[in-house]
């Protein structure tokens, strides 16, 4: 919905989580929840997680796609059991999202995050964040850029400064930060 009505505008969207998804592409465990038992550390390690890979493959392309409509996905879990976060943590962090676990929507760590996030600059009184940011790198003939790291997407923008050898977000010289704030390093 946020891609149809506001695409290339910087959008947040905000998942507020209490469970597991149990139906969809982004399923983590079956409808039948009482009898299926939930994934384990083992599992992943294992690779036996029955969700896992399927999950992951759409929760990446999702991430792509938020960074395609330079909107930023943020997810507050606030749960005892497990609510998916392995799987779509691919989409908060290719988007710059926030992801903040805890056991409920009460707590400290929870109410302290969101606030954070919310807070407004005491002079002017506008969010400490900004969305839609396109960061280039302009160099000599004689320096070729191998890549970025930090809370940004690959724009695959080819140039002549561009290294073949690749390292962290390589083969461009574009880069979309669809999420900034005053603690963003790269």
């Amino acid at each position: 919905l946020l891609s149809i009505c506001c695409p290339a505008i910087g959008s947040r969207l905000m998942l507020f989580s209490g469970g597991a998804a149990t139906i969809g592409p982004g399923i983590v465990v079956g409808e039948d929840y009482g009898t299926e038992a939930m994934r384990s550390h083992q599992d992943f390690e294992k690779g036996t997680a029955k969700y896992y890979k399927k999950a992951c493959t759409f929760y990446h392309k999702l991430g792509e796609r938020l960074v395609g409509d330079s909107h930023t996905l943020d997810i507050f879990a606030g749960s005892l059991d497990q609510t998916g976060v392995a799987e779509a943590k691919a989409a908060v962090e290719y988007s710059g999202g926030v992801l903040v676990l805890s056991e409920t929507f009460n707590s400290p760590t929870f109410r302290t995050s969101f606030a954070k996030l919310l807070a407004a600059d005491e002079q002017t009184r506008e969010l400490r964040v900004a969305s839609n940011a396109t960061f280039e790198v302009k160099t000599g003939r004689e320096l070729k850029l191998s890549g970025a790291s930090g809370p940004l997407a690959s724009l695959r923008k080819p140039g002549p400064n561009v290294a073949e050898a690749e390292i962290g977000l390589g083969g461009t010289c574009q880069w979309r930060m669809c999420a900034l704030d005053e603690n963003t390093t790269l």
